[in-house]
């Protein structure tokens, strides 16, 4: 009887390990950047959910207040946001941005003597009744995480909040007069119109942009209220854009989220920041630089 022996499969040479090395290699290149991208739209879409959830506090906000007012700042540098918590956001947590690693410490202490982050007032009513009753404030809740002075560019880590609030119309520090500095309200966005230059002029990157929204009425549903934060910071000997996404901010030089004045939200490239900018706020000077 003949004895049939086992079939032995032979080892990978070193080619062949070398060919599967580079196929999984090639694979990976490919696969990565897409999961990195579906990683940064699904922290893009969760930032989203956070300001859909702030647009509607600052809609029972103004619901409740006497001037109808969609924020509770005090001018228009004011980022403070104490006056949505804890009666129109019930999270802490809604106010940090998942791209950023932002702090904010839950250690509510007596409103008594404490004053805003920015002094000046220009809204004509006291923090206290713009917390609306609230007797606490938080003070990380204060400012956006880049006002502070320890703030980490990377991983993007700072004491505040990862939004800012445009509570303002025409806002401006050396102007103070009538037609500046207009708190924005349910009824005067109702009744605006845009006191802006003819055409006002954003320069962006050397290259002038014409926004020509003199005269025309302005729109609950395209002023926005707040956004994502983007105040300038030093950082590696210059100075990053203000209100401009560069790739230090929370979603980096693609863009940002935006809540508009009639409580929707939604996702602005960083090619309309310039135009939005003049719709949302009436303000002319806008200028970009590389960075």
């Amino acid at each position: 009887m003949k004895t049939v022996c086992p079939h032995r499969r032979s080892a990978f040479t070193l080619i062949e390990l070398l060919v599967v090395i580079a196929v999984i290699a090639i694979v990976a290149g490919l696969l990565l950047p897409a999961l990195a991208r579906a990683k940064d739209q699904s922290k893009r879409t969760y930032c989203l959910n956070n300001e859909k959830e702030m647009g509607v506090g600052s809609q029972l906000y103004a619901d409740d207040d006497p001037q109808g007012a969609l924020a509770g700042t005090d001018n228009y540098a004011d980022d403070d946001l104490n006056w949505l918590y804890p009666a129109y956001v019930r999270s802490l947590n809604i106010f940090i941005c998942p791209n950023t690693q932002d702090i904010i410490s839950n250690a509510p202490i007596p409103l008594g003597n404490n004053q805003p982050f920015y002094s000046r007032n220009d809204s004509g009513v006291s923090y206290a009744d713009r917390l609306h009753g609230n007797p606490t404030i938080i003070l990380d809740l204060q400012r956006i995480a880049e006002d502070d002075p320890n703030y980490v560019v990377l991983p993007k880590r700072g004491h505040g909040t990862s939004y800012e609030v445009s509570g303002f119309l025409n806002g401006s520090t050396p102007n103070v007069g009538p037609g500046y500095n207009i708190r924005k309200t349910q009824k005067v966005i109702v009744g605006y119109r845009y006191q802006t230059e003819a055409s006002a002029t954003y320069n962006v990157n050397g290259r002038r942009v014409f926004c020509n929204v003199y005269g025309q009425r302005a729109s609950l549903s395209k002023m926005f209220i707040m956004y994502d934060g983007d105040d300038q910071i030093y950082y590696n000997g210059k100075y990053s854009n203000d209100n401009y996404p560069d790739w230090i901010d929370n979603h980096g030089a693609a863009g940002g989220n935006f809540i508009y004045c009639d409580g929707h939200a939604g996702w602005v490239p960083q090619a309309q920041y310039p135009a939005l900018w003049a719709i949302g706020t009436d303000e002319s000077e806008y200028t970009v630089v590389p960075f």
